[in-house]
């Protein structure tokens, strides 16, 4: 019988590091390790997410772009014995989603990879992500509140109740990314074993860091630019914003020396608070998947009173630093026109 190794991530995770290097070796998975990296679904990024779509964000879903009826089909015509496919909004799934793919992937053994990272490392990641885009602009008081009310975007017992009550906690393979618990001490490493295969690191890509978090003034200045963008065009895409203006403050910050330092915008007592919101859950999923009576799924917390807090408050851009980045976006713009792009 064939094995089908789904990875629903969660978000903020690695996922897009995990993406990238199936990507980049798909036909040495194949050859070597009789794993086959399957195509349907993949309509962006690197990832099955149209297969995600098919039930949750219907709106976004592309109608040719693959549907699971489609990834069994896949998987019938190949004469591999494993098989992978990878979103993070898989986590994103409920009860009744993940049944009807258990409908679908009746003729398999089926696998599901869930990466554990600490939740205040994870919720923060999301958080100064969500700034990059411009779609945050709120305290990280109230992003946090908001967070833990969102029974799938943060809940680890939610998401992973979801999956074994429908495959099984056999299903479930619950790996914790910390350095000393992943096999290898690296992600592609630890995924690798996961799903079976063999690495040989001359003949895979190095795992890179990506998705990687700028310093609170960077991240104050794309604050400031995500509220003028809800004031004043509120209806812009904000993957267009990003590229002529986000990229750019990003790039520029690195030049001033403002991302040396990544932001840390997590206060010790909203640390606390998450923590503690957390820790019930932690102890439930490290005795039911890991089999570890002490309940102790992270080893590697730092105390909370030796973590570096950035307050954004005391990172607002001065009306030079704003005057000298304008500057230079219109240095840029006359290079580029020079250059004759538009």
């Amino acid at each position: 019988m064939k094995d089908v190794y789904i990875h629903i991530g969660p978000h903020k995770t690695g996922s897009t590091t995990i993406q990238h290097f199936l990507m980049g070796n798909t036909d040495l998975l194949r050859k070597r390790d009789d794993l086959h990296v399957c195509t349907t679904g993949r309509v962006w990024k690197g990832q099955n997410i149209n297969l995600a779509w098919q039930f949750v964000n219907k709106d976004r879903r592309e109608k040719d772009g693959g549907s699971w009826e489609d990834l069994t089909a896949e998987i019938n015509a190949s004469d591999s014995s494993k098989f992978i496919v990878t979103s993070e909004t898989f986590s994103r799934l409920r009860p009744k989603h993940v049944s009807t793919i258990a409908t679908f992937l009746s003729g398999y053994n089926v696998y599901v990879i869930f990466y554990a990272r600490r939740p205040e490392d994870r919720l923060h990641s999301r958080y100064t992500q969500l700034i990059k885009n411009m779609n945050e602009v709120d305290t990280p008081e109230n992003y946090v509140t908001r967070m833990l009310s969102d029974d799938l975007i943060s809940e680890i017992h939610n998401i992973l109740a979801v999956w074994a009550d429908v495959f099984g906690d056999d299903a479930i393979k619950l790996r914790v990314q910390e350095k000393s618990q992943l096999v290898g001490g690296d992600l592609v490493s630890d995924f690798c074993d996961a799903v079976g295969v063999g690495l040989d690191g001359s003949e895979f890509y190095p795992e890179r860091e990506l998705n990687v978090s700028p310093g609170p003034k960077s991240l104050e200045m794309l604050r400031q630019l995500g509220i003028a963008k809800r004031k004043s065009a509120p209806t812009a895409k904000w993957w267009v914003l990003y590229e002529m203006y986000g990229a750019r403050i990003l790039s520029y910050g690195g030049k001033k020396g403002w991302n040396d330092t990544p932001a840390r915008l997590f206060s010790a007592d909203l640390l606390r608070t998450i923590r503690d919101h957390f820790r019930q859950q932690e102890e439930w999923a490290a005795q039911r998947f890991l089999g570890r009576r002490d309940g102790l799924l992270f080893r590697e917390r730092q105390p909370i009173e030796e973590i570096e807090y950035h307050n954004l408050d005391d990172y607002t851009p001065t009306k030079t630093e704003l005057l000298t980045f304008i500057c230079h976006l219109l240095e840029m713009r006359a290079r580029g026109k020079a250059k004759g792009q538009k």
